[in-house]
């Protein structure tokens, strides 16, 4: 399979919402050096989680680029590289779900120190 072949299975997958943690962690064949994350929905729950513990640099990235005034769009492209014009429905979830659990470990205080 080719990379770009294997770049949209992968892509639509994680549009449909059915990729795994290794599918979304790996890098896409053929651009270690500039590697893509494969992202996908940003999972929740009522206490912080691993996966918070492992983004909140993402989470600060969100929220600063919200205070500036980005767009979503403009979220994607910058924070998660997502290519918003070919895949615009898995880029804006992506957006919104981190951006969304961004604002619950902020408004519910969750500092390093919880850890």
């Amino acid at each position: 399979m080719s990379a770009a072949a294997d770049l949209g299975e992968r892509l639509a997958l994680c549009e449909a919402g059915q990729a795994d943690r290794a599918l979304r962690d790996d890098a896409i064949a053929g651009a270690s050096e500039n590697a893509v994350r494969l992202w996908n929905v940003c999972p929740s729950a009522d206490a912080l989680t691993d996966y918070d513990k492992q983004h909140l640099s993402t989470y600060n990235w969100l929220l600063n680029a919200e205070f500036e005034g980005a767009s979503e769009r403009e979220m994607a492209r910058a924070i998660f590289r997502i290519d918003v014009d070919e895949h615009p429905a898995w880029a804006l979830n992506v957006v919104r779900t981190h951006l969304d659990r961004a604002h619950w470990v902020r408004d519910n205080e969750i500092s390093y120190l919880d850890w």
